[in-house]
């Protein structure tokens, strides 16, 4: 059976601190972010959710700043949830820092680090290039979620990003963007994937 976040945190164990990063167009109200974020704080985790600057109009400097502003020092018991342009902008401000911490882990929902069809508009979080080792030296707990149907971030863009990263690639049949208009304002397998991340990452301390 696996084990809850409730279980994990019986243990005595450091505050853990888990992100969520949303991206184009969301705020901390939109989708599923504020339901996860609901269902973290109700076993004691500290949630943040940056509240990133005109996501309408998104400005990859201005996002730059907000990040290192937001995120207190990442180190082992930091967890980070992205979805979409989130993705990008995390990985890029991850791979950033200098010296390269270690993390808890990472989940990324319909993440791409590549151009995306149609969104020109944020091209400039695509422009620097992706380290992988680098990323993949930040925790061995990399988990990339898509939808075979998604509307926005084609499919195989999720799954490059996930070959990159040797990250965990979970590729559902149906999910769309995993927008609140998807049907998607809980999601329940991105609390059990943290869920298990959280014990596995208790283990190993």
């Amino acid at each position: 059976m696996t084990k809850t976040l409730t279980d994990a945190q019986k243990t005595n164990q450091p505050i853990y601190k888990f992100y969520i990063i949303y991206g184009y167009g969301a705020s901390p109200q939109h989708h599923w972010f504020p339901w996860l974020k609901q269902q973290l704080e109700q076993q004691g985790i500290a949630v943040y959710v940056p509240p990133l600057p005109d996501p309408e109009h998104p400005v990859k400097p201005a996002w730059d700043k907000c990040l290192a502003q937001a995120i207190e020092q990442p180190d082992q018991y930091t967890f980070f949830v992205a979805h979409s342009l989130g993705c990008i902008a995390l990985l890029d401000y991850l791979q950033q820092l200098d010296p390269q911490p270690k993390i808890g882990g990472l989940v990324l929902v319909s993440g791409f680090y590549q151009p995306v069809p149609g969104y020109s508009l944020i091209n400039p979080f695509v422009a620097h290039a992706l380290h992988p080792e680098q990323l993949i030296a930040l925790t061995p707990q990399r988990v990339v979620i898509a939808a075979q149907d998604d509307p926005v971030v084609p499919h195989d863009l999720s799954q490059h990003l996930s070959e990159q990263l040797q990250a965990r690639f979970i590729s559902l049949p149906q999910g769309g963007h995993f927008l609140g208009s998807d049907g998607f304002t809980q999601f329940q397998q991105v609390y059990e994937i943290l869920g298990n991340m959280l014990s596995s990452n208790d283990r190993e301390l």
